[in-house]
């Protein structure tokens, strides 16, 4: 494209964009650039509407072949040429590689042909003269199904199956396509470049269908509207580097297979860290099944000392991915298909200090980076690391808490006053809050989606009396029932009481919190309304939000009766406004107006509790 006057090596006039070369100069070029995307696009424009030059219908993706039964044929040929056989009985059939008409089932390319088949001819093109016809028989079998694009033949379009296209169209060593003919979007026999445009293409149109939808009798997750990356439901996953520094090594250093297996590892109720045996595992059991976490450990150390990386965790981020980018497939860490990895964990050595490394989690920030054409969504840093090959609990219950962030949750702890410790008392265990040492309460779970649909109990304020089993939360069967500030949608993001009955069991089994992991109801007052600054949506009133009062006012979740003590309700308890916190907010961001309700526990039998809720 460039090379005349004064320009014979091959650079336009002030050389290309961001000084790369282009794949415009031949045997240069080392990537496609932005330039060249903007080239092509350019040329595109001048040529597509040349006369005869493109058949508009031949760019259009194939439909998916439709299903058709097997065939059994015995026939005599009557007549064949470029291309074609026509049958005497059955008609003309195709045998390349375009369909006939727009029935595919007259392709005889369409057919997985079995042993019994004979199709023998000579045609001369010169004069058309069939000779040497013989009679044949042909049993088929449906072509395999597949979907259109799915070059990996995983059963599903996604990101990975474009990137695996690419580095196929690279030559990268060892990439295959599992199923080519997925890939053949231009339907010519071949896979080139075209079939790759096309692909993208229809990618793009796939994911502008909105978000994937988890197909289940659960909720839809309302936290979906908050700005996360991490699913929440179905496919979630994780990316960890346990990252090292040149002057700062861990003490006990664990292989990448060994951290694997204690993030993701298979329940292990003997496991001396449960309920934290592993990451997996724990949301596992929370999510009632719902959340199906996965992920790989990468072992790495860094090219600088820690003090290079404490302010500018992205540094560390894009050093990590850069060095594993070319042996590394990353797009198999987009569990939603929303072309950002879900979720990254640097964690590093404890010595490493506080200050830098205490664990936290939030977005890249880099959205112009990306690694196999994928962003980075929520990145964790964090010192919390694995202390033996048999003491990981702390490990596991920090970043899990940390997770709980990039699903979208905020922290339940306070962000300034002397306590900080936002739900106290026997009942004030919580994933989200100081302690992050329990299960998530049915506050979280209704947000992430951890309900089914039968499992979430209204009152009815037009009724004077209503009674309601609740199960133990920390089992499948586990619900809870919601006490609604006038009305309530299926977003449940407004002003609400959530009521459940909790347990010691599974998640909430961590023996080094006694009696804190006890038996009993307890209530929470969730305001969980969203705002939207033009750049992001959270929760209006999550800790050290511009909305709440010092934390005294408003807040996106307090627990009844806050202070620190028992404050499990058991059977006879009696709740109504004279209890502490059991009110709704007024103007100012108090606490002080009257529910007219009052909730009665009337049994506990185990698992099951009921509870009586009427008018005050």
């Amino acid at each position: 494209f460039y090379g005349g006057e004064g320009e014979s090596d091959g650079f336009p006039p002030g050389g290309f964009p961001g000084g790369e070369n282009s794949l415009m100069m031949a045997g240069s070029a080392t990537k496609i650039t932005d330039f060249d995307g903007w080239m092509l696009r350019y040329i595109w424009t001048q040529i597509k509407d040349d006369p005869g030059r493109f058949n508009a219908e031949d760019l259009q993706p194939p439909t998916e072949p439709v299903e058709i039964s097997s065939m059994s044929l015995e026939d005599e040929i009557s007549d064949c040429g470029d291309g074609y056989v026509v049958f005497a009985n059955n008609g003309r059939f195709t045998y390349g590689s375009d369909y006939y008409g727009s029935d595919e089932s007259k392709n005889l390319a369409y057919y997985e042909i079995g042993d019994k088949i004979s199709i023998s001819f000579s045609f001369n093109k010169a004069t058309g003269e069939i000779t040497d016809v013989h009679s044949l028989t042909l049993i088929t079998n449906v072509r395999p199904e597949y979907i259109i694009g799915d070059v990996n033949a995983d059963g599903e379009f996604t990101v990975v199956d474009t990137v695996i296209m690419q580095k196929w169209l690279l030559a990268v060593p060892d990439v295959h396509l599992a199923n080519w003919k997925a890939g053949d979007l231009y339907n010519d026999e071949r896979i080139n470049v075209f079939d790759f445009v096309m692909m993208k293409r229809a990618l793009i149109n796939k994911m502008s269908e909105g978000p994937i939808e988890v197909q289940s009798d659960f909720i839809n997750a309302p936290i979906k509207a908050v700005e996360a990356y991490l699913p929440s439901q179905d496919k979630a996953k994780l990316v960890i580097f346990y990252v090292d520094f040149p002057d700062c090594k861990y003490d006990y250093a664990p292989s990448a297979e060994e951290i694997n297996e204690i993030a993701f590892g298979a329940e292990d109720t003997s496991d001396a860290n449960y309920p934290f045996d592993s990451m997996s595992a724990f949301y596992n059991r929370s999510s009632k099944g719902s959340m199906k976490l996965s992920g790989t450990t990468f072992r790495y150390t860094a090219k600088e000392n820690a003090a290079s990386y404490g302010s500018d965790k992205a540094k560390l981020a894009m050093e990590c991915y850069n060095a594993f980018k070319d042996s590394v497939d990353f797009t198999q860490f987009d569990g939603d298909n929303n072309g950002y990895i879900d979720a990254t964990l640097f964690t590093v050595p404890t010595k490493a200090g506080d200050d830098d490394w205490w664990p936290c989690a939030g977005p890249l920030g880099r959205d112009e980076y990306t690694v196999d054409g994928m962003k980075v969504g929520h990145i964790i840093t964090g010192n919390a690391q694995i202390e033996s090959i048999t003491d990981y609990k702390n490990f596991n219950s920090s970043y899990l808490h940390e997770m709980g962030h990039c699903m979208g949750l905020p922290d339940y702890y306070l962000y300034s006053g002397n306590d900080f410790e936002g739900l106290h008392g026997t009942a004030g265990l919580e994933l989200m809050d100081a302690d992050a040492s329990s299960d998530f309460c049915a506050v979280s779970k209704l947000q992430l989606g951890w309900f089914r649909k039968n499992q979430i109990q209204i009152y009815d304020g037009s009724a004077s009396t209503q009674k309601f089993t609740l199960n133990n939360a920390q089992q499948d069967n586990g619900n809870c029932v919601i006490i609604p500030n006038g009305n309530v949608d299926d977003k449940y993001q407004s002003e609400y009481f959530v009521i459940e009955y909790s347990t010691a069991d599974r998640n909430n089994s961590n023996p080094n919190y006694g009696i804190r992991s006890g038996n009993g109801v307890r209530i929470y007052h969730v305001d969980a309304t969203l705002f939207d600054n033009g750049y992001w949506v959270s929760y209006k009133y999550a800790s050290g939000s511009e909305f709440t009062n010092g934390d005294a006012g408003r807040r996106f979740i307090r627990i009844i009766d806050d202070v620190e003590k028992d404050n499990y309700y058991y059977a006879g308890s009696v709740i109504n406004n004279s209890i502490s916190g059991f009110n709704w907010y007024d103007n100012s961001g108090n606490a002080s107006v009257d529910p007219g309700v009052q909730v009665s526990v009337d049994n506990i039998d185990g698992n099951t509790c009921t509870i009586t809720i009427s008018k005050n």
